[in-house]
């Protein structure tokens, strides 16, 4: 009997990996399957037996074992360089009739991995696009994840069914769904999260190397500031994975963003001030009905 239905109270889902994301998506699990089980392997368990005291989770181990061969559907929630390492290890315990996903940033190539594994019929990518600068279990939530996108990226060989439960799952949670290919969604965060966050961590530096002996810039910092760098903390290694794993679509908006970059202050050089109030015009109406989604 397929228990893959949004009606079905008795689900068993699996987390592998339990930081923020995978920590908020249980949370909401569990409000809205208080009868579900949920299991959950963290490299370090005692980073998660927390959620076994908020009652979010009723297994935590520290490793994937046969345990994962009943769960309707498996959370790959780890730094996305291990991911393909969990793929290769799920491929022997996922059901057939189960639905592996995962949550991370990069897809093309996590993908790739997926199918050369034989998983396409199983495997269906996943991107929730929420988070924070703060990271791990402590700092989840159920409504990390509410009116924030979520992005599916299936296979042709996709089971429908199976990815329209993955996309009832998620509205339940209270994602906008989105579905992409792999290819397509690497360059599209390529341009909103992931270049941001490099020209955050760019600026910051920028300002740290340039800074007078006794910190002027420092002390002068406010919320323009802040808010434009606040992405700049999070994590170094993180970061240096996404890198790796999406190395064509981050250069290609690098360069543009630079071109960009090229283009204001050559205006600026050549007394062309007019240039820089064109360009606040030319963005703000796109800016401010971001704000009205």
């Amino acid at each position: 009997m397929n228990t893959l239905r949004l009606d079905n109270p008795n689900l068993t889902f699996g987390f592998i990996g339990f930081g923020l994301i995978g920590g908020s998506v249980a949370r909401s699990l569990r409000a809205l399957y208080p009868d579900s089980r949920i299991l959950v392997m963290n490299r370090t368990v005692s980073h998660a037996e927390q959620a076994l005291k908020d009652h979010v989770a009723d297994v935590v181990s520290g490793t994937i074992d046969s345990s994962f061969s009943s769960c309707d559907v498996i959370f790959i929630c780890t730094p996305v360089a291990r991911t393909g390492q969990c793929l290769e290890t799920l491929e022997r315990i996922v059901r057939p009739d189960a639905i592996l996903t995962d949550v991370g940033s990069v897809k093309a190539a996590i993908c790739r991995r997926a199918k050369d594994l034989g998983l396409a019929d199983i495997f269906i990518g996943g991107h929730p696009m929420a988070g924070s600068e703060r990271s791990g279990y402590s700092s989840s939530s159920a409504d990390l994840l509410r009116n924030r996108p979520w992005v599916l990226t299936p296979f042709d060989e996709t089971p429908k069914e199976k990815l329209e439960f993955m996309a009832g799952l998620a509205r339940k949670m209270g994602s906008r769904v989105m579905v992409l290919h792999p290819e397509q969604h690497d360059m599209a965060v390529a341009g909103i999260s992931h270049l941001p966050h490099m020209a955050a961590a760019s600026l910051v530096r920028t300002v740290m190397d340039n800074d007078t002996k006794d910190g002027t810039m420092f002390s002068l910092a406010s919320s323009g500031f802040l808010d434009t760098t606040r992405i700049a903390a999070s994590s170094s290694e993180m970061w240096e994975q996404i890198a790796q794993l999406n190395p064509e679509a981050i250069s290609r908006m690098l360069t543009l963003y630079i071109q960009s970059l090229q283009q204001l202050r050559d205006a600026i050089d050549n007394g062309h001030f007019e240039e820089v109030g064109k360009l606040f015009d030319m963005v703000r109406p796109y800016r401010e009905a971001l704000n009205r989604r």
